[in-house]
């Protein structure tokens, strides 16, 4: 094929206005909030210096304003990346094993913080869509499986294929998701009041509802039982079946 005939499975981007015009203010916005915490950290850094000249209530005081400061840090970033998965996502062949490879390499200090064991059971598809966006998909939801789950605990993740559709897992065995908060979780700045002593923004998964249904999918939670939670996310098979079962289709990680 040649660089003027059609691909679907390259098809270009198309612009939303509002959506460039969003993520611009959010970019401009972003860099002089960041700005301004720069300069509430630096002077933070210079009270620190002082070190046994603060007096306890003092040094309480300046915890709090760094712990305010980290907090607003990961809010803004939380924004940005909401503002981007509202875009429309790109076109292109998406090897998955390679997406969830890159995502274990973002998440090494975590992963070794929490001593976690991340199994991945069987091969990744390659599927059409936007590598950024599933990259942000399977992080959000890794991060949160690792984080929730109990020290050294387990993380399982797992590829079926449905009818037209790719069936992916992310499976835990943290405190699990009580039935009545499955829908409420997906809720921009949701944070259950059971998870409250980790660190977060509320936004990562709504983000991950948004990328899932951006790419003609969607985001649930299955029941486990008492504990553990597995999301399940269905991304579109555009290819025939005979072919999605092929080795071209399905990669190993």
């Amino acid at each position: 094929m040649t660089a003027t005939e059609s691909d679907p499975a390259r098809a270009p981007r198309r612009a939303d206005p509002a959506a460039i015009d969003a993520e611009r203010f959010v970019a401009t916005v972003s860099h002089d909030l960041e700005s301004s915490l720069l300069v509430l950290t630096n002077n933070l850094e210079l009270l620190r210096t002082e070190g046994p000249a603060l007096s306890a209530e003092q040094q309480d005081l300046v915890e709090r304003i760094e712990r305010t400061t980290m907090r607003m840090k990961r809010l803004l970033s939380g924004v940005r990346h909401f503002t981007r998965a509202n875009n429309p996502p790109e076109s292109t062949r998406v090897p998955l094993h390679e997406v969830l490879a890159e995502c274990l390499e973002l998440l090494a200090p975590i992963i070794d913080e929490r001593a976690a064991d991340v199994a991945v059971t069987g091969p990744m598809p390659t599927i059409v869509g936007d590598h950024d966006q599933l990259v942000q998909l399977f992080q959000n939801l890794l991060s949160n499986a690792i984080k929730f789950g109990p020290q050294g605990g387990r993380v399982t993740v797992s590829a079926s294929r449905g009818h037209r559709a790719w069936r992916i897992s992310v499976s835990d065995r943290g405190p699990g998701i009580a039935l009545d908060n499955h829908d409420r979780v997906f809720e921009p700045f949701r944070r259950l009041r059971e998870t409250g002593h980790v660190p977060g923004t509320g936004l990562g998964l709504t983000i991950c509802m948004r990328v899932a249904t951006n790419h003609g999918g969607s985001l649930t939670i299955e029941p486990t039982g008492p504990r553990g939670a597995t999301f399940v996310f269905t991304l579109p098979d555009h290819r025939p079946a005979s072919l999605s079962q092929s080795s071209s289709s399905v990669e190993p990680i």
